[in-house]
This record gives structure tokens, C-alpha cells and sequence, in this order.
């Protein structure tokens, strides 16, 4: 007779086949690995750094100066420059330190964000020289038009080995060195230097704590001192993000550090008429719509005191923040509140410190408990206050005055209309035009700098009593009208390359630090280089307020000179 099996039979293995036997005991086997397999962030929890993990962090710190070192020397002339992109690719594929997956997430996250940020950064920010000037410079530029080629590829790179961050971060740093040298002016780092470095420093770990690596390697990475590369990379991320800070922290120590005592700033600086001289500058985002503009500025006006107290805390909170890791991210994001705001209410849009302060709110997110010991929060804090040491800390600390000067460039058609010249037109160096850097030819103007601003209280006060200064004040920015036609007449022989070459020469769409409005400037637009017939370069000094019919400059000396276009241009 037979009999139905019952359920409990029907679910049994059957032990009579060995074959069968062996694949579910493999089976149950995997299944107790996964269950119990820690994962990086586990891992991170659980260890807990030693002096050797600190040891390797202080040798990272050594090697980002050293390459820094080296890269300062290697950019200084243009020949040099165009190839240092280049060979720093060639080294990461050589020596690409660790991989993706045995760093820390906080770490990897940023790499990957820096990388893929300045690689778009190196192709959209073209080198705005002119071709046919010289043999030199037709070189310089025909190599460098690869270079955005290998900061999108190592940016790529990247997301398997987070070393090769390092490529796109120094290819903005050879552009920017390309640029200077070809157009013999200096441009600013503020905008971007601090994103670069973070690049640099945590590139540079990951090779120096793996001792440089092999791709496809069949040994396994020996790591520096034998440490905990996963601990290492931790402490390595918390120096970055400490440097960081210590840009903010520095700007709130300058501003404490002027010459009028460490609570003048907060109680007497008239913030809001930052605005004013943005406005009047062409790069105000409201100039176009007058009442918006007026409701804007007054209100900052009412609240400047409050306002400058808010800013000074949060900048001076850094030193202290740094300790936690809920603080880190309330704080970060606090800045780029700030930097949102400073955008709107003067046009100087700090966008790439945005998106790396954006990558480290999430790296933040996955750090491990124990970044908050005394150990690790000590080495942060020492960091914050001596960074400036190893790091291009900026210090963003002055008076705003109404003592504004302005120098900056007209075009005057073949029909005779003279039409202002919007900063966004000079391209590589238009962060040097909208600051009115172009040049001073010519003794008597206000000692004042870029929009109005000053560090000396003695300015300040001569800036509030009428703006009435010495005729015999400080020159800044000294260039003669020699160099300032040279810049100008570049400028203008792209503008025409670009117009034959497509049609059109699209100014408005380079990754600038202050964007004129160009809303502000649609007369310049409407009309083509080809239209220009030569320029007028001017440099005014007045002093400014703020009247029912928008932004007043009582004007107090003028200079001005032609800068002729050669025949053909």
C-alpha cells in the first residue's frame, strides 16, 4: 500500500542524496557569512584611532604640502603649466593609491563630488586668449584644450579610485595659472581655491596612505605604518572639513582684528550698502526692478547690526562646532544660507563652496561616533586656527563704504553710441573686472578696493564724513593705460574669434564668481564686436547713497582714455 507523505516529510531534505546534502549545508554556510559580515560603516563604529592612524593623517598633511609646494613652482610659467595636468594623470594611473571601496564613505563622497564639480569647472571655464598673438601662446592654448578632457576623465576615474580627484583639481589650478600668466593680471582665488584644496588633501591621502598602489594588484595594499586605512581616511576627511571651516572662521577673526577695535565691525559697518555699490557696479540680481531693488537695501539697512552680529557668531562658532557632528551640519548649512544671500543681495555668487558645503552635510551624515573624542576634536580645533600655516585660508574681513571706485571699460560703436562694457565680457578675468582690478593709471582716486571696501578705519571715516580724502591717497591696483589697452584689445580680438568662428560670442554663460546682470546690460548684448569701433577705459570716484529713484554717485574726479582697435580689428 502506499502512503501520502505527510507535510512535515514533504519539507525534509532528502539525506539519502549527498549531493543534495552538501549544497544546503554551502547554503547555510553563506547565509551565517551575510548575517554576520560587518559592513565599512560597522566597521568604522566599532574601531577606534590610534597615534598610528594620527601618525598617517600628519604624513597626508606633509605630502598635500609638498604637492602644493611643487605646483606653485611648476605653474609659474605657462609652458610648464599646460603639461602639469597631464602628468598628474599619468602618476594617479601609475600610482592610484587606495580603492573606492576601502575608504571611508565620508571621504568618497566628496572626492566624487570635488571631482565631477571641478572637471565640469575646467570645461566650461575656457581660457577667453586670443589666437595669433604669439607662437608661445597658440601652443599653451592648443595643448590646453585637452585639458578639460583629463579632468573629466580622472573625475570619472574617481568614483573607482578617489585618488584621481587630484586631476580635475589641479587642472583648475593650471587654467587659472594659464590665464593669469597669458593675460599678465592677477585673478582671484577666493571663489574657488578652498574646493581645490579639499580635493588635493584627500586625494593625496588616499596614495600616501596606501603607499601608492597598484591597479589590478594581485598583493594587497600595504598600508602606510600598517594603520587602519578606514580610521585613517576618517581623520584625513575631519583635517579637510577643519580646514574648510577655518576660511569662516578667519573672515570672523579679520573682522575683530581691524584696526577699529573688535566690536566696530558689528555695531558701525553699513553692510547693506554692499548692495548699493553692487548695484551700481551692474551686478545687483534686483537692479532691474528698481522698487524690489529699494525694499531690499532698506531692510538691510534696519537690520545690519542684527545681521553683522548673526554673521560674526557663526563665523567665530566654526573653532567650536567643529566638535560635533549635529553642529558641523547645522553650521555648514548655515553657510550656505549665507552664501545664497550675499548671491541676492550683490551678485557675488560663492556656488562652488556651496556644493562642497552641500558634499559635506551628507559626508557628515556617515561619519562614525567616535570623530567626537577628545583626540580627534582636539586635532580638528588646532586645525581651524593654524591652517592658514599649509592652507589658502581667506580672511574675509573690511569696512563697506560709500567711497566707491569704478573702473571700467565702454564700447563705442562705428555709430557713435557709447555703451558700457559688462564685466561678464572679459571672461577668464572677468572676476577681475567686476572687482574694477583692470587697473588705476592715474594718482587721486579714493584708497578704497573693490566695491568701496577698506581695513582701515581711518578710510572708513573719511568715507562717512562726504568722502573727503586727501588728494594724495594710496594707488592700488597700479597698471599703465599701456596694460589696460593690452587686456582690453585681447578681450575684444576673442570676442571677434568667437563671432566668426559661432556666430556668437556667449560671455554670459562662463561659470563666473560675480556675473554682471545681464539685465543690466542688453544694449551691449544687441550689438556685435564687430560693431565696436574702439573703447574708452574709465576710472571714477564717488560716493554713493540711496534715493527715492534708485542708486546716486556723486561723482568726485574722473579719468579716462581711448584704447584704439589696430586696423583689421
Amino acid at each position: 500500500m502506499h502512503l501520502k507523505d505527510t507535510p512535515n516529510e514533504r519539507h525534509q531534505p532528502d539525506n539519502r542524496n549527498p549531493e543534495h546534502v552538501r549544497n544546503v549545508q554551502h547554503l547555510s554556510m553563506g547565509c551565517r557569512m551575510m548575517i554576520h559580515k560587518p559592513t565599512l560603516e560597522q566597521d568604522l563604529a566599532s574601531d577606534k584611532p590610534t597615534l598610528v592612524e594620527f601618525a598617517a593623517a600628519f604624513c597626508c598633511l606633509v605630502g598635500f604640502f609638498a604637492y602644493k609646494y611643487l605646483a606653485q613652482m611648476l605653474l609659474g610659467d605657462s609652458l610648464v603649466a599646460v603639461w602639469v595636468p597631464f602628468s598628474v594623470l599619468a602618476v594617479c594611473i601609475v600610482f592610484p593609491g587606495l580603492p573606492s571601496a576601502s575608504v571611508s564613505p565620508a571621504l568618497r563622497i566628496v572626492c566624487r563630488v570635488v571631482a565631477v564639480m571641478l572637471g565640469f569647472y575646467a570645461y566650461a571655464a575656457t581660457i577667453t586668449y586670443p589666437s595669433g598673438v604669439s607662437a608661445e601662446a597658440d601652443t599653451v592654448l592648443a595643448i590646453a584644450r585637452f585639458i578639460p578632457l583629463a579632468a573629466i576623465t580622472a573625475a570619472v576615474l574617481t568614483f573607482l579610485y578617489p585618488a584621481f580627484v587630484i586631476v580635475p583639481a589641479t587642472a583648475v589650478l593650471a587654467k587659472k595659472a594659464i590665464g593669469a600668466n597669458l593675460f599678465e593680471i592677477r585673478i582671484s582665488h577666493t571663489d574657488y581655491l578652498a574646493v581645490v584644496e579639499m580635493g588635493l588633501l584627500l586625494g593625496i591621502a588616499c596614495i600616501v596612505l596606501a603607499r601608492g598602489g597598484r591597479i589590478r594588484s594581485a598583493k594587497p595594499t600595504q598600508m602606510l605604518f600598517r594603520c587602519n586605512q578606514q580610521v585613517a581616511t576618517v581623520i584625513v576627511f575631519m583635517i579637510g572639513i577643519a580646514a574648510h571651516f577655518s576660511n569662516y572662521f578667519f573672515s570672523g577673526f579679520q573682522k575683530i582684528m581691524l584696526d577699529g577695535g573688535p566690536l566696530f565691525w558689528v555695531f558701525q559697518n553699513p553692510t547693506h550698502v554692499l548692495s548699493i555699490n553692487a548695484w551700481l557696479s551692474g551686478s545687483f540680481p534686483f537692479g532691474p526692478w528698481q522698487e524690489t531693488a529699494k525694499l531690499v537695501i532698506e531692510l538691510a539697512d534696519q537690520s545690519h547690526v542684527l545681521l553683522n552680529i548673526i554673521i560674526l557668531l557663526a563665523q567665530l562658532a566654526a573653532v567650536v562646532f567643529i566638535a560635533r557632528r549635529v553642529t558641523m551640519i547645522g553650521l555648514t548649512l548655515f553657510y550656505d544660507l549665507t552664501h545664497i544671500i550675499i548671491f541676492l543681495v550683490s551678485g557675488i555668487f560663492f556656488w562652488k563652496w556651496i556644493i562642497l558645503n552641500l558634499a559635506l552635510v551628507a559626508a557628515v551624515h556617515r561619519l562614525p561616533k567616535w570623530v567626537e573624542k577628545r583626540s580627534v576634536v582636539a586635532v580638528c580645533i588646532a586645525v581651524v586656527l593654524f591652517a592658514p600655516a599649509i592652507f589658502g585660508i581667506v580672511r574675509l574681513g573690511w569696512y563697506d563704504t560709500r567711497a566707491l571706485v569704478i573702473s571700467e571699460a565702454f564700447a563705442v560703436t562705428n555709430s557713435g553710441e557709447v555703451i558700457r562694457v559688462p564685466s561678464n565680457y572679459f571672461g577668464t578675468i572677468s572676476i577681475t573686472a567686476a572687482q574694477h582690478r583692470l587697473g588705476r593709471y592715474e594718482k587721486g582716486h579714493f584708497p578704497t578696493v573693490t566695491w568701496g571696501s577698506t581695513q582701515t578705519v581711518d578710510d572708513f571715516e573719511h568715507a562717512i564724513d562726504g568722502c573727503s580724502f586727501d588728494i594724495e591717497t594710496r594707488q592700488h591696483f597700479r597698471r599703465t593705460s599701456e596694460q589696460i589697452s593690452k587686456t582690453i584689445r585681447l578681450t575684444h580680438l576673442y570676442a571677434l574669434q568667437r563671432e566668426t568662428l559661432a556666430g556668437r560670442y556667449n560671455y554670459d554663460l562662463f561659470p563666473h564668481h560675480v556675473w554682471s546682470n545681464p539685465l543690466l546690460y542688453r544694449d551691449f548684448a544687441a550689438i556685435a564686436a564687430h560693431d565696436i569701433e574702439h573703447y574708452i577705459y574709465r576710472t571714477r570716484s564717488g560716493c554713493t547713497s540711496l534715493s527715492d529713484d534708485g542708486p546716486l554717485y556723486e561723482e568726485h574726479k574722473s579719468t579716462e582714455f581711448i584704447v584704439p582697435l589696430p586696423d583689421g580689428l
